[in-house]
């Protein structure tokens, strides 16, 4: 069957109820031998999260695969832990997979809440040098409207959030920072200005109803920058 999920809608930023029937799924029996009849020629990144593991045995071995065919051809790789507990057997688990998962990536985007389970601690210099000691060449850490932490073997960096004038809905926050950030890496842009976008996306969300709804063009996040940065 498809997968599919209902949510509330809100409008006053609580988090709103949002099952999702996706255990069984069709998706969830995705498998290893279709991420093979991929053709990657041309793939410039490659974006996981740390959901599609948590569906079924098949699924978690066809991210590995995605993810070890994308190193072996020298694309650039990001993933976002995701942290779904519900899906996961058990935390232990979850958070072996997904650690496992992250020394594959050139790129992880944890939450700090995320970091407390996956790295034992909330502190963001001590989160960052678990996950860049496994292999990675960067790490962003996402703190809410605080902004978010980017930590490469040269050094750190504290880039500023962007305040909500009023939280309308926080689902699709996470997803909008990534858009940010891997857009900034498509178009070449220092790391640091990528992660400055997905603060400024993750902040558009938060003040539109709906998961994506809120999603700028570039120019409307360009102008949304530009007036915030100047006030």
């Amino acid at each position: 069957r498809t997968g599919i999920q209902l949510k509330n809608r809100t409008t006053d930023g609580s988090d709103p109820y949002a099952p999702y029937y996706r255990k069984g799924s069709a998706a969830s029996h995705i498998s290893a031998a279709e991420i093979d009849a991929l053709d990657l020629d041309g793939v410039d990144l490659v974006h996981v999260t740390g959901i599609p593991p948590a569906l079924s045995e098949s699924a978690r071995a066809a991210t590995h695969r995605l993810m070890d065919r994308a190193r072996e051809a020298g694309i650039f790789v990001t993933f976002d832990p995701n942290l779904r507990p519900a899906l996961w057997e058990n935390e232990e688990t979850m958070r072996q997979v997904l650690n496992e998962l992250a020394e594959k990536a050139d790129l992880v985007l944890p939450g700090i809440a995320e970091c407390e389970v996956l790295a034992g601690t909330a502190d963001p210099e001590k989160a960052a040098a678990f996950f860049l000691d496994k292999g990675p060449k960067a790490v962003i850490i996402k703190d809410g409207s605080d902004g978010a932490y980017l930590f490469t073997a040269e050094g750190s960096t504290k880039v500023p959030g962007y305040k909500a004038e009023k939280v309308v809905d926080t689902v699709g926050a996470g997803d909008g920072f990534a858009v940010g950030v891997i857009s900034g890496l498509l178009e070449g842009l220092p790391m640091e200005e990528g992660v400055r976008r997905g603060n400024a996306i993750g902040c558009i969300q938060v003040m539109t109803a709906g998961d994506n709804e809120g999603l700028p063009t570039t120019e409307q996040l360009q102008a949304f920058m530009e007036r915030r940065d100047a006030d």
